[in-house]
Order: structure tokens, then C-alpha cells, then sequence
């Protein structure tokens, strides 16, 4: 399904730029970029490179974020932090109501019913979120911070 978004020129005068990459944005993305047939030359040698490095938690990401494309939960990446140990809380204290519904959200769009271990997840259960949050802090520590100084670098340039 693709969305066309229009933009007023007062839209566009609104519009603002992060002073950096948010670190817990960039950890989901990367799961999405790993899922890709074809990553390019670009990132084709850290593909390679973080299938050695990939911890067991990194599964539970993959069902949720499971394919490159397409739908992916929001709760994932909340937007008010900008370092991950804050992001991290975030994602701890989403809303059950807000999990309910982005779960709901999860199976319309991507077609398929939640596997049995989201169910607890979608009602907000304390131990599945610390599992999401675990998981997500190992496949940062193992396959996003060892590189972050040259994605924040190219960053800086652009």
C-alpha cells in the first residue's frame, strides 16, 4: 500500500530537522536494512559482518519487523527521545491502550495473526516489553554502537 502526502508551502515552513540520528530509530531501521536481498555496496560488508555478531534476542525483533518493507509498530520507535536509554523507557511505558492498538494495527497491515508471544506484549505485560526493550538494547550494543560513529559522521556531513 503506498500514501501520497501533499505539503502546503506553510507545511513546509514547519517543517524541522533533528540535530542527530535517534539512536533507537536507527536500531529498528537497521533490522529493516538486514532484511533487504540486496543492501548495495554500501552496506552489503555490515550485513555480512552483523550476521556473526546477531544475539538469540534479535528473533523476537524479527517477528516484529518482519520484512524491509511494510508495516512496522510504532511503539518501536517513540519519538520524544534522543538517546536510547530514554527511548528505551519510552518503549517500556507505552500505554497498554496504545499497544493494543498498534498490535491490532501489526495484523491488518501486515496480513498475518501476532505469534503467541506478542499476545502478552499487546496487553502490556511488563516481562514482554522488558524482553522487546532486552532485545532491542542487544541488537543495538552488537550491530548499531560499534558502527555509530561513522553513521553519526555522515551525518555531520550531510
Amino acid at each position: 500500500m503506498a500514501f501520497r502526502i501533499y505539503f502546503t508551502s506553510d507545511d513546509l515552513l514547519r517543517v524541522s530537522l533533528a540535530q542527530e540520528p535517534n539512536p533507537l530509530s536507527e536500531t529498528i531501521f537497521s533490522l529493516r536494512l538486514l532484511r533487504l536481498r540486496d543492501p548495495g555496496t554500501v552496506f552489503a560488508p555490515w550485513r555480512r559482518w552483523t550476521h556473526s555478531r546477531s544475539p538469540r534476542s534479535v528473533h523476537l525483533l524479527r517477528t516484529l519487523v518482519p520484512s524491509p518493507h511494510g508495516f512496522c509498530p510504532d511503539f518501536l520507535t517513540p519519538t520524544g527521545a534522543t538517546d536510547l536509554e530514554a527511548g528505551l523507557d519510552e518503549l517500556l511505558h507505552t500505554p497498554k491502550s496504545f499497544l493494543r492498538k498498534d498490535m491490532e494495527a501489526y495484523v491488518r497491515m501486515s496480513g498475518t495473526p501476532l505469534p503467541l508471544w506478542v499476545a502478552p506484549l499487546a496487553d502490556g505485560a511488563p516481562r514482554a516489553l522488558e524482553a522487546v526493550s532486552g532485545a532491542v538494547r542487544d541488537w543495538h550494543q552488537a550491530a548499531v554502537a560499534p558502527m555509530w560513529h561513522h553513521l553519526y559522521a555522515r551525518f555531520e556531513a550531510a
